[in-house]
């Protein structure tokens, strides 16, 4: 169902295992869930940094969430922040259904 998930944080390469991505997407949720994700002018940055600093600890790396809200306000923020959004949103999602969307929409 899932496809091993490749995590890139400052100078990390992070892989979790496609028997793993459930536990992943497990600890990303004790953050934000896919819904907030989906809806960016409700979603708190703190959450987010949770988020993303939880994915990157649950793969086997090292992050400080202060340091990753940092970089949702670095230059390009809202290019960091949409980022960290779709990130986490594909971590997420099931492959088959990202490929389902696809087809979908190349059908109409």
């Amino acid at each position: 169902m899932f496809e091993p998930i490749e995590i890139k944080y400052k100078d990390q390469t992070l892989t979790v295992p496609a028997n793993k991505v459930l536990g992943l997407i497990a600890s990303i949720e004790q953050h934000v869930n896919i819904v907030q994700l989906s809806d960016p002018a409700s979603l708190s940055y703190v959450a987010l940094a949770r988020a993303y600093a939880a994915a990157i600890w649950y793969a086997g790396g090292k992050a400080n969430v202060e340091e990753v809200y940092a970089l949702l306000f670095e230059e390009g923020g809202a290019s960091s922040v949409q980022s960290a959004i779709t990130s986490l949103t594909m971590m997420m999602v099931p492959p088959s259904a990202i490929k389902q969307a696809e087809d979908s929409g190349e059908k109409k």
